[in-house]
């Protein structure tokens, strides 16, 4: 497991190139691994010692690490004994393994999620949901983990969620404990693989977080205001954030 690297310990899958393997054989046994790299599940290279190992005379488990580094692929690795008495026995069935040690690409540049985004225009990217939910794609099945930062503030982690294994969707939405305060803020996305190599950065999506109620706005009136109770055409007069409307 140790050598099993990534969110999962089981699926073998691992960013390691020398990995250990065990198993279990006859009592003093002699065990040696082998290797062979494999393309679209058809063997295709040569089969390669990846050590061997010794028991003791009542030891039955054995471990051994690869002595070979093993490049980015699938493999197909067997175990062969031989007993005390020298009988070799059958090879072991094929445990395949893939390695791969590049990291893998940035994920799209998130996308805030419509209904994240408030107000009259729901693709401006400003708004007063300080709990936005966010949706992207990134390398299939990987762990992302979504950040926020404003200005010259720290990197806030707002969390992390999955990856879908058919074409890497994601979403996410903000926790309450992470609840965004008001400016302008950058949003990025990076994937951990399931090899646990992790990604840069995607490009940023900057957001902008309005908290504050507009100004209300006053009507006063110029001049008297005639005896019918009527406001004529330049007896009034609107004052708002955005100018004066004369009526």
């Amino acid at each position: 497991a140790a050598s099993d690297s990534g969110a999962s310990s089981t699926d073998n899958k691992t960013s390691v190139t020398t990995p250990t393997f065990i198993g279990t054989v006859e009592a003093g046994a002699k065990v040696e691994l082998f290797a062979q790299k494999t393309v679209g599940n058809v063997p295709s290279g040569d089969v390669i010692s990846l050590g061997t190992v010794t028991l003791a005379p009542t030891a039955t488990a054995w471990s051994i690490a690869s002595g070979v580094l093993l490049g980015d692929g699938v493999y197909l690795v067997t175990a062969k004994s031989t007993d005390k008495a020298g009988n070799p026995g059958a090879t072991s069935a094929p445990l395949t393994i893939e390695i791969r040690t590049v990291a893998p690409p940035a994920p799209s540049t998130p996308v805030l999620a419509t209904a994240s985004d408030s107000g009259v225009n729901n693709t401006d990217r400003i708004t007063k949901v300080t709990t936005p939910a966010f949706t992207g794609t990134a390398d299939k099945s990987g762990t992302v983990t979504v950040s926020a930062k404003r200005g010259t503030d720290p990197e806030i982690v707002l969390g992390t969620t999955t990856a879908s294994a058919s074409a890497g969707a994601w979403s996410f939405a903000t926790p309450t404990a992470k609840a965004l305060g008001a400016g302008d803020w950058s949003i990025t996305a990076r994937v951990t693989d399931v090899f646990g190599k992790q990604s840069d950065a995607s490009p940023p999506l900057p957001i902008t977080l309005d908290l504050t109620n507009p100004i209300a706005d006053t009507m006063t009136v110029d001049g008297s205001v005639t005896g019918d109770g009527w406001v004529r055409a330049g007896d009034a007069h609107v004052d708002g954030e955005i100018g004066r409307a004369h009526v």
